[in-house]
């Protein structure tokens, strides 16, 4: 079977749904990264493309799509993978990249290689021929995918720094530091609440409002006599 690399009757878009803001510079590429698709994957959330085929000849055209790349295979699925395209018809083949929650820490943890490859290529093949004949034909969509982890602190920022990637990366090493303890202060008053710390800190809860921890009562019983500790008082007559 004879392969050829064009042919101009077969319509082809890619269409990432989510681009990244801030594209690195890759050297050793044929393509510019502004001249593909790119394509932005948060580990723990799936993101998606959309291949976008129409078959603009007359002859019904057989189809197989295959995508390889530098990525983990298992990252990528797609459906339909084999298909009939009808005269005229317009077909839509749907990519979709998960990457698993604890990829980063996990591989820096390992350190299998370092530093951590977070861009890369893929390519999408397209063999199709026409219905009944031999003669079958190539056609090929590179993109670049980037795998980012998601940060809060680029909301903060002018869009104009969101566009430098480097910028994106460093804020999430502050991100990664200063978020814990944020989120430990926004819940600082679970702590400070009897029904909700832990037993170990009842003791001095019960100190701040004078109250005397008595072994033969349950806790969950002297989690709520300590916090009506002072109302208890006011019903005694204590000043």
């Amino acid at each position: 079977m004879t392969t050829t690399y064009s042919h101009p009757d077969l319509n082809i878009q890619l269409i990432p749904k989510v681009e990244p803001e801030a594209i690195p510079n890759i050297v050793n590429q044929p393509l510019s990264p502004r001249e593909r698709q790119n394509l932005l994957v948060q580990p723990g959330t799936s993101s998606e493309m959309v291949l976008q085929l129409e078959n603009l000849t007359n002859p019904t055209l057989e189809l197989e799509i295959n995508i390889k790349g530098n990525f983990p295979s298992q990252w990528c699925t797609w459906w339909p993978k084999r298909f009939s395209l009808e005269s005229n018809e317009q077909r839509i083949v749907e990519i979709h990249f998960a990457v698993e929650a604890n990829f980063l820490e996990r591989n820096n943890l390992n350190q299998q290689s370092f530093p951590l490859n977070l861009d890369y290529e893929g390519r999408i093949e397209i063999n199709y021929s026409l219905a009944r004949e031999e003669l079958q034909f190539l056609e090929t969509k590179e993109f670049n995918l980037y795998l980012r982890p998601h940060s809060l602190y680029l909301d903060f920022l002018p869009s104009i720094y969101r566009e430098v990637d480097f910028v994106g990366r460093m804020l999430k090493i502050f991100e990664n530091t200063f978020e814990p303890s944020v989120n430990q202060l926004k819940s600082l008053w679970a702590y400070l609440d009897p029904l909700t710390s832990s037993e170990a800190l009842l003791p001095f809860l019960a100190y701040w409002v004078g109250w005397q921890m008595e072994q033969d009562i349950d806790i969950k019983r002297q989690r709520h006599l300590i916090r009506q500790a002072i109302s208890i008082y006011h019903w005694r007559g204590t000043k």
